[in-house]
């Protein structure tokens, strides 16, 4: 017999996976813009870098999305 997950309806801990994937979108997306600067300074290899680590926070929010839904929380705008 396979045990349910907790039921974190309501909880402080969904409030927290709410905003924990709301940092982690809003870091995505500075990351995105430092990148594009940095193509407009002509640093590639900084804009490289940083695209990488705007991937990593949106696998992190993603993750975090994730965890909401199975949880029965609605989907964040």
């Amino acid at each position: 017999m396979t045990e349910q997950p907790a039921r974190l309806t309501d909880t402080q801990t969904l409030k927290h996976l709410a905003e924990a994937y709301a940092r982690e979108a809003r870091a995505n997306m500075r990351y995105h813009f430092a990148a594009r600067l940095a193509d407009v300074a002509r640093r590639s290899d900084v804009a490289q870098v940083l695209r990488a680590a705007a991937d990593e926070e949106r696998g992190h929010a993603f993750g975090f999305l994730d965890l909401l839904i199975e949880h029965g929380a609605q989907a964040p705008e």
